[in-house]
């Protein structure tokens, strides 16, 4: 592939730190940038190794669709996530409400149930508002590359 699209990283690749994986990879790649629109309202990035970048569309367009299962040690599953996304419209309210239950959020949790592609910059605004949040890493098994990732996860604390 000549390219990948800032939307990609995370929802294809799975990589939940995407912005400091392409800062790591400056440091050793001579990575090209383009701006783009995602969807006809969302902006991000193409990122390549060429450095023409003149034949990468300005504007591509996403439908999401998952086969993503949420299966935790102890039985929990996406139901609740997937309830909270269904009553709340706004990303930061939505990981609001499901630290207030209890319920610990992972950064995938985040991006797949609640469409936050940066949610350590919304647990900063929770903080900021003084909610206590904790956050340590779990493993978490990628079956699309059947390796087990660490991952942020986020509690009320």
């Amino acid at each position: 592939m000549d390219y990948v699209t800032s939307f990609e990283l995370p929802f294809r690749l799975l990589l939940v730190r995407a912005p400091q994986l392409i800062a790591g990879l400056r440091d050793e790649l001579p990575l090209s940038q383009k701006n783009v629109v995602f969807n006809g309202k969302r902006f991000g990035c193409v990122y390549s190794v060429k450095s023409d970048l003149s034949q990468v569309p300005e504007e591509f367009h996403y439908r999401l669709s998952t086969r993503i299962r949420r299966e935790g040690a102890s039985g929990e599953t996406a139901t609740p996530y997937r309830e909270i996304a269904r009553e709340i419209k706004v990303p930061r309210e939505r990981l609001k409400r499901a630290l207030e239950n209890g319920l610990a959020v992972t950064a995938l949790d985040g991006l797949f149930w609640f469409g936050m592609q940066r949610i350590a910059a919304d647990v900063a605004v929770l903080r900021k508002k003084g909610m206590r949040i904790a956050t340590s890493e779990i493993p978490v098994w990628d079956s699309l590359t059947a390796t087990l990732r660490p991952v942020p996860v986020y509690r009320c604390g």
